[in-house]
């Protein structure tokens, strides 16, 4: 799998989950700062993953010029 799609996937993801949290906590009438308690984890994750992911290919690039 290529960075690029990687990175897309995981940016698809970070959509749907956050789609789905909104859905699910207007469903249930919560206040904002539930919204932002289940969102900040989410986007987090999802920073944290990008992150692994750069990293990993970045160590594939460092590997394949040896």
């Amino acid at each position: 799998m290529s960075e690029t799609i990687a990175l897309a996937l995981t940016f698809a993801a970070m959509l749907l989950l956050v789609t789905a949290a909104w859905i699910g906590l207007s469903l249930v009438e919560a206040k904002d700062g539930v919204f932002v308690a289940v969102i900040m984890p989410i986007g987090c994750a999802a920073a944290f993953a990008v992150s692994e992911i750069v990293a990993h290919y970045a160590r594939q690039g460092e590997d394949r010029h040896r």
